[in-house]
């Protein structure tokens, strides 16, 4: 029986255990394995039970290793494996493990099978990638899930990529495509979207444990996912759609800039020398950078386009509007005020002394070019500004106006409030009107 890691959070060593039992779950109801199948396991109310493919089934013996990996599964956690028909329907051979170590391994020995096809899914809690955790996990809880061939080897492992590939599955084999197919067809298409330009190895073969040179790839996708992770739903929400493209993937990209840039995922690099993934974090930080740049694609930020405001390539949504600061791309996230600030910038002095230009970015709100503390600058019309249709500058001192059924008058400065009737008269005098 091959060994594996078992790691205790408390201790700076790793330990090494060779399993020559199967996992008991606790607490174990008899003397039987914890991954003994259970054949009265019932299935999902939305599921169907199948015979097997064909009367002339040969039964086949497997010992399933592999690692669960979405940040740190605590261990215990249980993990579940159905055998399934070529239509992904259950057989009714169940079989029940538990994580066994902090690096997210488990096993099913003495797994028997007469379908090739199987389901493997852990629901737990789990300590996050990108964010702190309370040791007990009350922060984040959920599921990540795997098809696979066992033909292509007893050896699986559970991930981001598995679960966006599990969750779009069922979806192509309604359309007709085979098991193998639909697999292909997805592993391509995901691979695309989230630019795994050099990936070759299926999503089901990799992990965050063992030093593979594609893993880079996989804890950049984690860190992704994790812009989901408070709650499952939406993710899931997300691959539902019909066709996943930038703009309906698009907090994935917003993850990306964020880790990428500091600005979010403040623990990445922590909690990846914790979970054991030190030595591939360079490359997955790279990976997120490239992921960002590609998706915005909003080209160079220099003191040439210094103040510049642009939309990235999947969203026009103001709140995902971006500034260059002169060395590099900023988020506004969508304040109309901010954005309007960076956008006067631009824009220097007024010809017409008390004048109230429309904000470019806020609704119902004007500036006008006035001081403050004599420097010369564009300033916020207040309401009564907004009312007058004029600011009060010294341009416009010795002015009177009307607002409502209030009298105002300008000393270079404020607008004063005065008695009506003076008002009526020195609008008159001076051919002021608003």
């Amino acid at each position: 029986m091959a060994g594996f890691f078992l790691c205790s959070c408390g201790d700076d060593e790793t330990k090494t255990i060779t399993s020559t039992e199967p996992i008991k779950e606790e607490p174990a109801p008899d003397t039987t394995t914890a991954s003994k199948a259970d054949s009265t396991d019932k299935a999902s109310a939305d599921s169907t039970t199948s015979t097997p493919d064909s009367a002339a089934t040969v039964e086949t013996t497997h010992t399933i290793f592999g690692y669960a990996n979405r940040g740190q599964y605590f261990i215990g956690s249980e993990i579940v494996l159905r055998e399934l028909d070529s239509t992904l329907a259950q057989t009714g051979i169940v079989h029940r493990s538990v994580i066994a170590d902090t690096l997210g391994a488990f096993i099913f020995p003495d797994v028997k099978l007469t379908q090739p096809y199987v389901h493997i899914e852990v629901l737990g809690k789990f300590n996050s990638v990108c964010y702190e955790s309370s040791y007990n996990g009350s922060n984040f809880l959920g599921s990540i899930e795997t098809y696979a061939d066992v033909r292509k080897g007893d050896t699986i492992n559970l991930n981001v990529l598995t679960q966006m590939q599990a969750k779009r599955l069922p979806r192509y084999m309604d359309k007709g495509y085979s098991f193998d197919s639909a697999m292909s067809t997805l592993q391509s298409e995901i691979s695309a979207l989230l630019m795994l330009d050099t990936l070759h190895t299926e999503f089901n073969k990799l992990n965050l444990v063992t030093e593979q040179s594609e893993s880079y790839y996989l804890l950049g996708a984690t860190i992704l996912a994790e812009a989901y992770i408070h709650e499952d739903k939406y993710f899931d929400q997300m691959l539902d759609h019909e066709v996943l493209n930038d703009s309906v993937t698009s907090g994935l990209w917003k993850q990306a800039y964020s880790a990428a840039n500091d600005k979010d995922c403040w623990k990445i690099t922590e909690n990846s020398r914790k979970y054991g993934y030190h030595f591939i974090i360079t490359d997955a930080k790279k990976y997120l950078n490239q992921v960002w740049v590609a998706k915005y694609a909003l080209g160079e930020c220099t003191a040439e386009n210094q103040n510049e405001i642009k939309s990235p390539a999947f969203s026009s949504h103001a709140y995902s509007l971006m500034y260059c600061d002169s060395t590099k791309w900023e988020q506004s996230s969508g304040n109309c005020g901010t954005l309007d600030k960076i956008a006067l910038r631009t824009f220097e002095g007024d010809t017409i002394a008390g004048h109230l230009n429309p904000a470019p970015y806020c609704e119902d709100v004007y500036y006008y070019w006035g001081t403050f503390q004599g420097e010369y600058m564009w300033r916020k019309a207040d309401n009564i500004e907004t009312g007058l249709n004029l600011a009060c500058v010294d341009g416009t001192r010795g002015l009177y106006g009307k607002s409502g059924k209030k009298c105002y008058y300008c000393d270079g400065n404020y607008w004063r409030d005065k008695e009506m009737t003076e008002c009526d008269e020195h609008i008159v005098s001076v051919g002021h009107t608003n």
